[in-house]
């Protein structure tokens, strides 16, 4: 690898633009559509590749400018690492402000303002020796075009790896069910709100002792029917809305992938591309999808109309997840707070409905669940970003009373958005606010760890239709009875069920009865 015709091979520069990439791509390959890394990949390539021309031609050396390139490279992939690892060496010793892994702001700058400092003088001081060396660079070039071609090597044998024993590599692309023929019928306008976490109304009194009775009353009053004892099919949100969003048990699923599989790529791409979407799209529907801050939901390729806060250039969470690995990883600006994406969102809700028709409007929202950035007020109480909300996961579900005030707050901004969409559309429109499971109660015995987090609120708004809403339905049957009272689809109602796993096992599942509401 040292010479090619008399020449040094100089490789490394493009192996440790890619590997980063590579790797990370590598590490989330089930959850991250390849679409997402190769531009990312792209723009590396040529940056390196630009960078290195550079200073071949400055330096009047090859092998100079490529010791000089990958040594830019490796320190502005490496920052982010290293200031995670120094953010938990200061939990480790003392830090007791720090929620979430996220340390108070000022301390954040600080501590961001002297990496920096450090990683730059480091590697002003590499390249200037590099620069200033009279002796020969060729052991240190070949060096690291042997350690660049290891890095590289591990992902892509990875990869490898997961194309050829998958069984999740491709997906058939679903085909719509029948809904008949709908010339001449009216097509109202379609909204469908998931509220992660929302706990259905008894679930909140009874282990919150909060009585979130007015909003329901509302909806009761604008005409929603309210599925008091309503529940999910599967206590995970990638199982629950691949199910609701394709009319159907995903236990097959199972069954294909192995109980001891954690692939979620299936489940993620039943989420992205559904049949629910596919049907109405067949039928003259326009998919507005609003983003969320969840990968499955984070963005669609189905949708035609796509409502999402998006500076700069780093549009998807994998784009977002490698800069908060990088010299641009910042304090605040640099990474996307949470509570900015939730209420530009949570705003944009109230002007939806002007959006020319038909539309099938999809909203996620990640709350009231973990982190509790809101008190009932929208005041913002802790910051947290896209790249570390999930590091919230075990430490926030036991603070009830966060919850209960993030609950408030979404309550009241979708009570807000509801009577807008009902007061300024053109022709009454179908909403179905839903939650994909409940909240999780930390410390309960397992009957009721289990009522909590399959009750889900479940209210639909049906205007001047029969319905035959069932007060116990679960979630997977929710399009099969709109297709059949709105389009005549004569789609039969499954048997309502519900299936529990654990994270680490996801597809072990064990079915779950309840016997309280008969």
């Amino acid at each position: 690898m040292a010479n090619v015709k008399g020449r040094p091979l100089v490789i490394h520069p493009l192996l440790f633009a890619a590997a980063p990439i590579l790797i990370l791509y590598a590490h989330n390959i089930d959850q991250v559509p390849i679409g997402h890394m190769l531009p990312l990949l792209g723009a590396s390539f040529a940056i390196a590749g630009c960078a290195w021309l550079v200073l071949r031609w400055i330096l009047k050396s090859s092998v100079k400018a490529g010791l000089v390139t990958s040594v830019l490279w490796i320190i502005f992939f490496s920052y982010g690492h290293l200031h995670s690892l120094a953010v938990r060496l200061l939990i480790a010793l003392g830090q007791r402000r720090a929620v979430g892994g996220v340390l108070p702001l000022e301390e954040s700058i600080f501590l961001h303002s002297l990496l920096r400092v450090i990683a730059l003088a480091a590697g002003a001081l590499l390249i200037s020796k590099i620069i200033r060396t009279r002796s020969s660079p060729d052991l240190a070039n070949t060096l690291l075009n042997i350690t660049g071609t290891a890095l590289l090597a591990m992902p892509l044998i990875g990869v490898a790896h997961y194309a050829i024993t998958s069984p999740s590599t491709i997906r058939p692309r679903p085909s719509p069910p029948p809904v008949g023929d709908m010339s001449g019928i009216d097509r109202p306008d379609i909204y469908y709100f998931i509220l992660d976490g929302y706990g259905r109304r008894d679930i909140l009194k009874d282990y919150f002792s909060y009585d979130n009775s007015d909003f329901l009353d509302f909806l009761k009053a604008s005409g929603f029917f309210v599925a008091e004892d309503s529940r999910s099919n599967y206590n995970w949100t990638f199982f629950s809305l691949a199910a609701t969003l394709n009319m159907d048990y995903i236990n097959d699923v199972g069954d294909r992938m192995g109980r001891t599989s954690r692939d979620l790529q299936i489940p993620f791409s039943m989420i992205r591309d559904n049949k629910v979407v596919q049907t109405l799209k067949s039928k003259g529907y326009r998919y507005v999808h609003i983003d969320s801050t969840w990968g499955a939901t984070q963005s669609s390729p189905q949708a035609d109309v796509e409502i999402a806060y998006r500076p700069g250039g780093f549009t998807s969470e994998f784009s977002r997840l490698l800069l908060s690995t990088t010299l641009l990883k910042a304090p605040s600006a640099g990474e996307i707070e949470l509570a900015t994406l939730h209420l530009y969102a949570l705003d944009r809700l109230r002007s939806v409905c002007h959006l020319p028709g038909p539309k099938f409007v999809f909203y996620h929202v990640l709350l009231p669940r973990h982190p509790y950035i809101f008190d009932r007020q929208g005041n913002v109480r802790q910051r947290a970003h896209l790249s570390n909300q999930f590091e919230f996961e075990k430490q926030l579900w036991r603070e009830r009373g966060q919850y209960i005030e993030q609950l408030a707050f979404v309550t009241g901004k979708i009570r807000l958005a509801v009577g807008d969409i009902l007061r300024y559309s053109s022709r009454p429109p179908v909403i179905i606010l839903q939650s994909d499971h409940g909240p999780t109660l930390t410390d309960a015995p397992q009957a009721q760890a289990f009522r909590a987090r399959f009750g889900i609120l479940n209210a639909i708004y049906l205007p001047g239709k029969t319905m035959s809403f069932p007060r116990t339905m679960t979630s997977v049957n929710t399009f099969r009875i709109l297709f059949d009272t709105l389009f005549g689809s004569g789609l039969p109602l499954l048997e309502d069920r519900s299936f529990y796993s654990v994270f680490e096992l996801p597809y072990d599942w064990q079915e779950v009865f309840f016997d309280e509401h008969p």
